[in-house]
């Protein structure tokens, strides 16, 4: 039932809270304002009514300033799907039964949930799209430590992935490659790799990365320096040396040139090259063998051979 005001003063209504601010929808938006407070009027004057919050807060009723009537002001509704609270009804003074307040406006179930997505692989570069690239000098083994934004298996494929591994956390080293002895899929020494990573929902990313093997100043490799048998006094043999990459073979003994054999081509290919000298040794004694490879590729240096100690005899000793 009505109540009868028992204070003669006027009295104001307060305005609604603000609510709670949410951006879950994409945008910001206010929810569960506080509805504005109704006022009192008495003696004639009426009181200020309040209004309502941001997130759907309802207004309070205008104040009636007539002497007559019986009825009161409602309050407004709080907007429907945003929570908001109903407006306070304006209250004159004396009357029983003036209005009632707004009703509350309907409240928005929220749900709130975390999305599986698969991993993201950060490579060189810092590039985390489908591919990446990097270059490496030839015989180098380190390739590069790949990283991703959550706890992942690590694993290769791709078309140049045999002769490379990647370790759990996730280091990838490869052996040793050859920049003149090319053994990627398209023979220019560009090794094609795939970079996998699965998380523990199953889901995987994959990054394909590229590698150049570049080319490094390096000296040849001289495999043997041989004799085809015992050196004689006056006797003529051969010496054979055997070179990882073609060029020219200056030949010696006891660091002296042995003549015809200063500018010796090399027969054969990149990793199997071959020189020979005929020496007719001119004494008897202990000789030691040399030789200087030129390498018709400039990016190798010369190299001298270890020497290859031997003893030549007088052919009279000879069998």
């Amino acid at each position: 039932m009505g109540v009868t005001p028992a204070s003669t003063a006027t009295v104001n209504g307060g305005n609604g809270g603000i609510g709670k601010i949410s951006n879950i929808t994409g945008s910001d938006i206010y929810y569960a304002g506080g509805g504005g407070g109704g006022s009192h009027r008495s003696g004639g004057t009426c009181g200020t009514n309040g209004t309502g919050g941001l997130g759907g807060g309802g207004n309070a009723a205008s104040c009636i300033t007539a002497t007559s009537g019986d009825v009161g002001a409602p309050g407004f509704a709080g907007t429907n799907g945003l929570g908001g609270g109903g407006g306070g009804a304006a209250v004159n003074q004396g009357r029983p039964d003036n209005a009632d307040g707004g009703a509350g406006g309907s409240g928005v179930v929220i749900v709130r949930f975390v999305a599986d997505l698969a991993p993201v692989i950060t490579g060189p570069g810092s590039s985390t799209g489908a591919t990446s690239s990097i270059s490496i000098t030839e015989n180098s083994t380190s390739v590069f430590t790949f990283s991703a934004n959550e706890a992942v298996t690590w694993t290769l494929s791709g078309s140049d992935s045999a002769t490379f591994s990647i370790s759990a956390s996730g280091v990838l080293t490869t052996t040793s490659k050859d920049f003149e002895a090319p053994t990627d899929t398209g023979g220019d020494n560009v090794y094609q790799v795939v970079i996998n990573a699965r998380d523990s929902g199953a889901l995987t990313t994959s990054q394909t990365l590229s590698v150049t093997v570049t080319n490094l100043n390096e000296s040849p490799v001289i495999q043997s320096l041989t004799l085809a048998t015992t050196p004689y006094k006056g006797i003529s043999v051969t010496i054979t040396i055997n070179v990882n990459t073609p060029g020219k073979v200056r030949f010696f003994a006891n660091d002296k040139r042995i003549p015809n054999c200063l500018l010796r081509n090399t027969s054969g290919g990149y990793g199997a090259a071959t020189a020979t000298c005929t020496w007719k040794p001119t004494s008897r004694g202990n000789v030691t063998l040399t030789a200087t490879v030129t390498p018709a590729d400039a990016t190798f240096s010369n190299r001298t051979s270890s020497g290859l100690q031997t003893y030549v005899l007088n052919k009279s000793t000879r069998r």
